[in-house]
């Protein structure tokens, strides 16, 4: 299959570029039909990792999200740098946000996520034989708090 675009861009339009930039592009799809996307420009990858520790619980974030107004127990996670391996960024993401260190780091399928939004590659790892190595260093503005549960509390 050819990588060549089916769709016309008829107009670019640049909305913003802080704290992320965001486009509005006007097409001509395969059909004639015009369509409008809203969309974040680029590829921004991420990791997310389920650590498991050596006693067999899993390590989550009980975690403050603003746009819905409450707490939500999240996997620890987040974008990966230019340049960074997905190995390399589920290492830091991990001990930045849970304190942990994982022994083992076993590769879960690659997703998209918010495909029509946002070029963005999911890079899920199970994390084994995690142990706490450093406290939790969340970034300015992260409300978390680490709770380790049994995984058969969780599956």
């Amino acid at each position: 299959m050819s990588k060549k675009s089916p769709w016309e861009s008829l107009e670019l339009t640049h909305l913003w570029d802080e704290p992320f930039p965001l486009v509005r592009e006007r097409l001509r799809t395969h059909t004639g039909s015009e369509v409008t996307y809203v969309y974040v420009p680029g590829r921004h990858d991420w990791v997310c990792e389920l650590p498991v520790t050596s006693e067999g619980n899993v390590v989550l974030m009980r975690q403050y999200r603003h746009v819905w107004g409450d707490y939500f127990l999240d996997l620890p996670g987040g974008g990966a740098e230019p340049g960074e391996t997905p190995e390399a960024a589920v290492r830091r993401e991990l001990l930045e946000e849970a304190g942990l260190e994982a022994e083992e780091l076993i590769p879960l399928p690659k997703h998209r996520y918010l495909g029509s939004l946002i070029a963005s590659m999911g890079n899920p790892f199970l994390a084994l034989g995690g142990r706490h190595s450093q406290q939790a260093m969340p970034e300015d503005g992260e409300l978390i708090e680490i709770v380790e549960l049994p995984l058969t509390d969780v599956y």
